[in-house]
C-alpha cells in the first residue's frame, strides 16, 4: 500500500473532524448526531475495505446510488477522483488501485 494512503487512513479522525464541521452546516440540527454516526461508520467501512483488500465490497459501496459521501471518503483516502464517475470508471480505478498495492507489496 502506498504510504500516502496508509497515512491518510491513520489520520482519518482528523480529516473527519474538518469534513464534518463543514458538512454539519447543511444538516438539520435534530439529525446531526445520527448523521455524524452514520458518516463515521461509512468512513470506517471504506478504510477497512481498503486495508483488507475487499475490492468487490468497496465497488458495491461506491457504485450505489447516493454514495457521494462514500466516494468522497475514498477519494480522500486514495487520492482519487471518482466522486462523479460512472460505475465502469469506478471499477477501473479500483482495479488500478488494488493492482498498484499488489505491486508495491512485492
Amino acid at each position: 500500500m502506498k504510504f500516502s494512503t496508509y497515512h491518510r487512513i491513520l489520520q482519518k479522525e482528523l480529516f473527519f473532524e474538518k469534513f464534518f464541521k463543514k458538512e454539519s452546516k447543511k444538516i438539520d440540527e435534530t439529525n446531526i448526531l445520527l448523521v455524524e454516526k452514520n458518516y463515521k461508520e461509512i468512513l470506517d467501512i471504506v478504510s477497512n475495505c481498503i486495508l483488507e483488500g475487499k475490492k468487490d465490497e468497496l465497488f458495491f459501496l461506491l457504485s450505489m446510488q447516493n454514495a457521494k459521501i462514500a466516494r468522497r471518503f475514498f477519494d480522500h483516502l486514495t487520492c482519487s477522483k471518482i466522486i462523479n464517475c460512472s460505475k465502469m470508471i469506478i471499477k477501473t480505478r479500483l482495479d488500478e488501485f488494488f493492482e498498484e498495492n499488489i505491486l508495491n507489496q512485492n
